[in-house]
């Protein structure tokens, strides 16, 4: 062998031997043992284990004596996204369940894997860690493809040390040690370093799926957050297909959601009761939400989702939670309200109409304590129809004046598109001509009158009218 090919092979032998060494990586390359030195020394935050709030005093932030380089950071409403960051001085009382993305994000960028901005502007952290689940998991989208899992025996069997899986779209872990099923998992948010896949997949609050990210050995270690910076967009409808708006109301039981995302796909859908579900767990903790339905399935540009919700009680207000890929969320809500309004009948003098009436005006009455009336409409003789709207009153009263003879049907639709229906019929004196010469008469507003048809006089006798 040439003493230059002996040369050139030390030099491999040499640069594989340094990669081999815990803690060495080639520039572009992510260093596991680093991350997983920062996560054994950052994993533990507070002196105050299984406290609901708890003083971040484990933290050695800018402000801590001495200083160190943790910065806990912690989204104070995930409703509102207000965000506040606690640099280690013990000032803050912070609760439980809110530190979890930062932490990993800490953990990935001491690694040397860094953070850049796309399009989509993430909540960052301090020194570009991110924050907030939905923006971590779209960003690492850009140098490793998830892996959906729903059982400890579906995780992939590259999972190993210094790779991410995130629960739910809502708790991110970093791997600390172990592979596939085996490995053992650290994180913020109730803080551990000996999580596992079985822990995880039996919590009531984290557990129903999982994604996986695979990062050792990528070729990239700049992530990227996502050129796609539009929401998906929902149609939500009821079983009869209308459409319900957010914020509306909506009735039955079953209802379906057409979610569509032109940009980089539809890849969750969630429905939640009572509060949304977003980017934390503390909801589900303090039992102020619940899940309806989980899809972690990734749909392409579009899809439509059958919901069932026939266990929700009515009065329940529910959330569409529709995630694309790059991270951006639409939230859109409805409340349930399956209780039908009621309608009363009035004449032109303000009394209840109950049979047929001669008077050519009649005053709808529509009551609904729930969503409110939406409309009163009439049916006339003709098939055509007259409308009276308005805005969610309980009380509402609709006047339909120049009535003709005929059959009329009153309606009363509350928001949720409930009804409720009356019906009268206007006519005048109808005479019979004939052997008996008789009148009938069907209005009994006048009974007890005596009036005339012509030069003949007339009495009333019950709902007929005889020639006197």
């Amino acid at each position: 062998m040439a003493a230059a090919d002996v040369v050139q092979q030390m030099k491999r032998f040499l640069v594989v031997s340094l990669l081999a060494i815990p803690g060495v990586a080639d520039a572009a390359g992510y260093d596991v043992a680093r991350s997983t030195n920062y996560v054994e020394t950052w994993w533990y935050t507070t002196d105050q284990p299984g406290n609901m709030f708890k003083t971040v005093n484990h933290v050695n932030g800018s402000l801590a004596q001495p200083p160190g380089p943790y910065t806990w950071y912690w989204l104070f409403n995930p409703k509102t996204s207000e965000t506040r960051s606690n640099d280690g001085d013990d000032t803050i009382l912070a609760r439980r369940g809110e530190d979890c993305t930062n932490f990993v994000s800490q953990a990935l960028k001491e690694g040397g894997i860094t953070f850049t901005t796309g399009t989509v502007i993430p909540y960052w952290g301090k020194g570009n860690a991110l924050v907030r689940v939905r923006e971590l998991q779209g960003t690492l989208r850009s140098i490793a493809s998830p892996v959906t899992f729903f059982s400890p025996s579906g995780a992939p069997a590259n999972l190993s040390a210094g790779d991410v899986v995130i629960w739910q779209n809502r708790h991110p872990t970093i791997v600390q040690s172990g592979a596939g099923r085996n490995v053992v998992l650290a994180a913020h948010s109730n803080d551990t370093k000996t999580g596992t896949l079985d822990y995880y997949f039996e919590s009531p609050s984290v557990g129903r799926w999982a994604r996986a990210f695979h990062l050792v050995g990528v070729a990239v270690t700049t992530a990227t957050t996502a050129s796609d910076a539009t929401a998906p967009s929902t149609i939500r409808r009821d079983s009869q297909g209308r459409s319900i708006p957010d914020g509306g109301f909506g009735t039955g039981t079953q209802f379906t959601a057409e979610v569509s995302d032109s940009g980089s796909g539809v890849d969750s859908f969630e429905v939640t009761e009572r509060e949304p579900i977003l980017d934390q767990t503390w909801s589900l903790i303090l039992g102020d939400a619940s899940y309806v339905l989980s899809d972690p399935t990734f749909h392409g540009s579009a899809h439509t989702y059958s919901i069932d919700l026939s266990r929700i009680a009515d009065g329940t207000t529910v959330y569409f939670q529709a995630l694309d890929a790059a991270g951006n969320l639409e939230l859109t809500s409805f409340q349930l309200d399956r209780v039908s309004p009621t309608s009363e009948l009035f004449d032109a003098n303000g009394a209840s109409l109950v049979y047929a009436s001669s008077m050519t005006q009649v005053t709808v009455k529509g009551s609904d304590a729930s969503s409110g009336i939406d409309k009163i409409t009439l049916l006339k003789p003709d098939q055509t129809t007259s409308t009276q709207t308005f805005s969610g009153q309980l009380v509402a009263y609709a006047t339909f004046t120049s009535l003709a003879d005929g059959s009329h049907l009153a309606t009363a639709h509350d928001r949720a598109n409930n009804s409720a229906q009356q019906s009268f019929t206007r006519e005048g004196p109808v005479f019979l001509v004939g052997a008996q010469l008789r009148a009938v008469c069907r209005n009994p507003l006048s009974v007890g009158l005596n009036f005339s048809e012509g030069s003949l006089p007339y009495r009333q006798a019950g709902r007929r009218s005889e020639l006197i």
